[in-house]
């Protein structure tokens, strides 16, 4: 086996296969042969070889630009060492340690990274094709995955992310070889294929994924390779476009809330989170409001809608005209949101801002937004916290 360093400092296999390699396991050979100590000398240089295994090396070491020759011969009778001999020197004893890694099998030293060098940062686009099921299209606008193909709508950051994540830090579990190399070509032509685009990137990466007899094939372009991953890259790449589509009316980590406002008609209540506390006008609330808050909050983070309504009718049709709620939400980043609730007949509406999809809510996403102005209103709305009435401040 033969590896050489790129114009990048980065390692390729160049025998027997012509193949990226794990920069990580190289550097550990390098650093290892660097710090690898001989015990002792235990024969000359023109002792008989073959007693230490050195007739026949089990490895030979050879580094060019710093010149280097060290052969690897049997294991000591004690001590966990090697014989080994360094050029054309003596037959000296070394820690066994620092060898093990030169022992195993070459394809220990091929990069076990599915997609190494995809400059994930600027991913912009990801096409899901199978034969069997749609075709799938997420772009990414504005730091927003939306959904293509097959059909238009802001996607779900939560599961673009499930998708793009499974496959950033996907690994090879190993290398296809032999009858299983052949077969693979026919198999992969017929699974799943994922292409990967980034922006300024001349051409896209694409991956091929197949189960053959209870495992997952894969190759991608790049590389002249045809490996095995886990199973479970395969079944996140299996989505049903619906779950890709956003069923939320509002994005939100419940805890990094810190600004909420909530109307209804005339009525108007503001809290605002400081050192761990929901206030309004500077005073702590009282446990129910600070309750009602959280819950809220959760609802918001959390509810899925029972219907997307994606090109909807005129507002009022959905109670929105004269909206029963008015929500406005801020997070430690800065981030702004605003949504509106409303009901029509039994149903509850959402959307957040004045255009884009209609939510349908369960009930209890609206009731949770009123029972906030309920608790509020309630003689005790600013009661403060025990320990601030307590310290007298």
């Amino acid at each position: 086996m033969r590896v050489r360093k790129g114009e990048d400092n980065r390692w390729f296999v160049v025998e027997p296969w012509d193949d990226r390699a794990d920069d990580g396991r190289v550097r550990t050979l390098l650093r290892n042969l660097e710090e690898l100590k001989a015990a002792k000398e235990v024969a000359g240089a023109d002792a008989d070889l073959a007693p230490f295994g050195l007739d026949d090396p089990e490895v030979v070491v050879t580094t060019k630009g710093a010149e280097a020759t060290l052969a690897v011969g049997s294991a000591t009778p004690v001590g966990g060492r090697r014989y080994v001999r360094a050029g054309q020197g003596g037959v000296q004893v070394a820690e066994a340690f620092r060898l093990l890694e030169f022992l195993k099998s070459p394809d220990e030293l091929r990069s076990k990274d599915l997609l190494e060098g995809f400059p994930w940062d600027r991913l912009s686009e990801v096409d899901l094709r199978s034969g069997s099921g749609k075709a799938v299209r997420l772009v990414k606008q504005d730091a927003r995955w939306r959904l293509e193909a097959p059909f238009e709508a802001e996607a779900d950051p939560d599961a673009a992310s499930r998708i793009t994540d499974k496959l950033r830090w996907a690994r090879i579990n190993r290398f296809l070889s032999g009858d299983d190399e052949a077969r693979a070509r026919d198999a992969l032509a017929a699974g799943m294929t994922v292409v990967l685009r980034a922006e300024g990137e001349p051409e896209p990466v694409t991956v091929r994924l197949a189960e053959v007899d209870g495992a997952v094939w894969a190759d991608r372009t790049g590389r002249d390779a045809r490996f095995v991953v886990g199973k479970d890259v395969l079944d996140a790449l299996r989505v049903d476009p619906e779950d890709l589509r956003r069923s939320r009316p509002v994005l939100l980590r419940a805890w990094k809330a810190t600004k909420l406002s909530v109307s209804s008609g005339e009525t108007t209540r503001t809290f605002e989170k400081k050192d761990g506390k929901w206030r309004t006008d500077g005073e702590a609330v009282a446990g129910p409001v600070a309750e009602n808050i959280e819950d809220l909050l959760r609802a918001l983070q959390d509810e899925k809608a029972e219907t997307v309504i994606d090109a909807p009718g005129a507002p009022g049709t959905y109670g929105l005209e004269a909206p029963a709620v008015d929500l406005g939400v801020t997070d430690n980043d800065g981030n702004e949101q605003r949504l509106v609730l409303g009901r029509a007949g039994d149903a509850v509406y959402a959307r957040a801002g004045t255009d884009g999809p209609v939510y349908r809510m369960p009930a209890s996403y609206l009731e949770k937004a009123e029972a906030v102005l309920r608790a509020a209103a309630a003689p005790d709305e600013t009661a403060k916290a025990p320990e601030e009435k307590d310290s007298g401040k």
